[in-house]
């Protein structure tokens, strides 16, 4: 049934990453499953082909404008390429993917972009230790947030590793550190907000920790992470680091999935920064329930900080809790919906939070399984924001169908 009833925004860091609204597998699971399946073999390589149209389809409000007339238009993207994996011996191996992708709009021509991925990493999988390093470079048209919900191109290099260590039978340790380098590539003349570039930062990761698995399939820990933020335009001590402490959660079985990540978050600024200090709740999590195999339950929530464009703060609080049901209509079709409730709060040095937001996201979906490997999605939502400060009131309406094979 599906993984997903409503699409999310990439998987990160609870500081800034998007929300997963998928089930994910541990590392060792993942390699295996791609030695197991993907299709092609050239040697030593193992390929799989990646070709899908991600979205067709129209948006009434391309720029998520505020007033006036919002625009709309017809779009469409899609990408294809390879993902690959290659054993170096019997503990050690190299994958990643090479693909291009391409967004095109009806009318609004200066927004067309031709973008592409490339990633590497090394694996390490030993009896009692877990390694995986790598880098990414991207350029693709995706959200940029839940303030800003515009879709557009962003050029993104990302590096990094994580070691995890088993040092009893039941606990392990575990350490990482990342760095993504995020600039926005949309043209302010097409209609994008001339602040938009702003938002280009360099963000850099590090997070360590320790978990003890009761079963298998089920673990509970405890974790740290430092998560520092530095803006490249825009208005000088904009800077800010975020120190989380979380508890971890995770319980994985066929018919029940849950996994949390929830603690308190101190916000810092550096410097002159916008927005005082702040300590709030932060949390991120998704569970799933097959009541039977034709009914899935699904339920999700997310809150972190993220880089505001709202001149109040350098940083908003985003929230967004909610849920969703998928019903599975005899091998081949699926029916789902999901409903989020959530809130954009804007902290500053004199006082709590000051202007809020209301945000609803709601979407319906339909996926047929054409054959074995390919499945066709039809999928309608609306992102309504009702602001203390009604002149920022807005709506988004998209319909989109894909095709992933």
């Amino acid at each position: 049934m599906t993984g997903a009833l409503l699409a999310a925004q990439a998987d990160g860091q609870i500081s800034s990453g998007g929300d997963s609204r998928v089930r994910t597998l541990p590392l060792a699971e993942e390699v295996k499953k791609d030695m197991e399946g993907f299709r092609w073999h050239l040697g030593m390589v193992r390929l799989d082909p990646l070709l899908r149209i991600d979205s067709l389809g129209y948006n009434n409000n391309v720029f998520a404008s505020t007033a006036g007339e919002p625009i709309g238009d017809w779009t469409a993207s899609g990408s294809a390429g390879l993902k690959y994996i290659m054993p170096l011996g019997s503990k050690f191996y190299l994958r990643g993917e090479g693909s291009a992708n391409y967004i095109w709009y009806l009318e609004l021509t200066g927004l067309r972009d031709l973008g592409g991925t490339g990633s590497g990493h090394l694996v390490a999988l030993f009896n009692r230790l877990r390694f995986d390093a790598g880098a990414r470079v991207s350029r693709a048209s995706t959200v940029v947030s839940q303030e800003l919900f515009v879709t557009a191109p962003q050029r993104t290099t990302s590096f990094g590793g994580n070691l995890e260590i088993d040092v009893l039978d039941r606990v392990t340790v575990y350490a990482g550190g990342s760095r993504n380098e995020i600039r926005l590539l949309a043209p302010v003349d097409e209609g994008f907000p001339s602040s938009l570039q702003e938002l280009d930062r360099n963000e850099t990761a590090y997070r360590g920790g320790v978990r003890y698995a009761f079963r298998r399939y089920f673990y509970a820990g405890v974790e740290a992470e430092k998560f520092e933020t530095r803006f490249i335009q825009g208005a000088p001590g904009r800077d800010y680091d975020t120190l989380s402490y979380l508890g971890t959660l995770r319980y994985d079985q066929p018919r029940f999935y849950l996994t949390v990540r929830a603690g308190l978050a101190e916000i810092k600024p550096i410097g002159e920064a916008q927005g005082g200090s702040v300590q709030t709740g932060t949390y991120q999590l998704f569970g799933s329930f097959f009541v039977n195999r034709f009914l899935e339950l699904q339920g999700f929530g997310n809150r972190r900080p993220v880089p505001s464009l709202s001149g109040v703060s350098s940083y908003y609080i985003e929230t967004l809790n909610g849920g969703g049901v998928g019903v599975k209509l005899g091998s081949r079709i699926t029916l789902g919906a999901s409903a989020g409730f959530g809130k954009n709060t804007y902290p500053v040095a004199t006082g709590p939070y000051v202007l809020d937001e209301n945000v609803q996201q709601l979407a319906a979906n339909l996926t047929v399984k054409v054959f074995r490997t390919a499945s066709l999605a039809v999928q309608v939502s609306k992102m309504t924001y009702d602001s203390q400060d009604p002149s920022r009131d807005r709506s988004i309406s998209q319909f989109s169908t894909s095709l992933r094979f």
